[in-house]
């Protein structure tokens, strides 16, 4: 669990049946075709208590909405207008929160007070079905890398288990981006994938020459990162 205090804007790249991206556009256009938003909530070991819905502005987040859950846990945030997309927060009474994402408009939730990624489950949003699915994946990566990094404390002096090591993590990354690869291509329209973009680096060419191996502008690198 986080803690509503010292949240910012998620940009953690170390931290459910699946859908075909044709089902998914299909499913965006017959939300469209509704008016407002509603998103049920049912929150496993919580009942008859307040919960809010939350979101990012800036470096700040601030309450969209509250409601009352009954005594089994659920309730729903529901309005006329549709929600701006991107990532809320789902905020329990003691300011502990999960997040997720809203580009649907119609959709469920439900999740617990133990732990949020792991019993997170939606209906209705592929968005946070593949938020939520890439979440866990990395997760495990990043174990999976603790314990090379601590394997290779261990074998500081012995520079072939290094460089086994180092392989290890380098098919880790290998498999990290293949991951976030997959996701792009499989759904390239979604929220989260043009997030994932926004995260990536600039890959800058080389800079062109003329015939006499001379740089034919400078500032080749300069103009083309900020162009791109």
């Amino acid at each position: 669990m986080k803690h509503l205090a010292s949240i910012g804007l998620f940009v953690s790249v170390v931290l459910i049946a699946c859908a075909s991206n044709t089902g998914a556009e299909s499913e965006s256009v017959i939300q469209n075709q509704k008016e407002g938003f509603e998103i049920k909530v049912k929150i496993n070991n919580l009942s008859d208590s307040s919960v809010y819905l939350a979101y990012h502005f800036g470096d700040k987040q601030y309450i969209k909405d509250t409601i009352q859950l009954d005594s089994k846990g659920t309730g729903a945030f529901k309005g006329t207008e549709t929600l701006p997309g991107g990532f809320y927060l789902l905020v329990y009474p003691n300011k502990s929160y999960f997040e997720f994402i809203v580009n649907e408009q119609y959709f469920s939730i439900e999740n617990d007070t133990a732990d949020y990624q792991k019993n997170f489950k939606s209906i209705g949003s592929v968005e946070n079905k593949i938020f939520y699915e890439d979440i866990s994946f990395l997760s495990q990566k990043q174990k999976e890398r603790q314990g090379i990094m601590e394997e290779m404390k261990v074998a500081e002096n012995n520079e072939n288990k290094k460089e086994e090591l180092k392989k290890k993590l380098e098919l880790l990354d290998d498999e990290v981006k293949n991951h976030r690869e997959k996701i792009k291509k499989d759904y390239p329209n979604l929220f989260y994938t043009k997030f994932l973009k926004s995260l990536e680096e600039v890959e800058i060419p080389e800079s062109p020459k003329n015939d006499k191996g001379e740089l034919l502008d400078s500032l080749f690198e300069y103009h083309y990162y900020k162009d791109h």
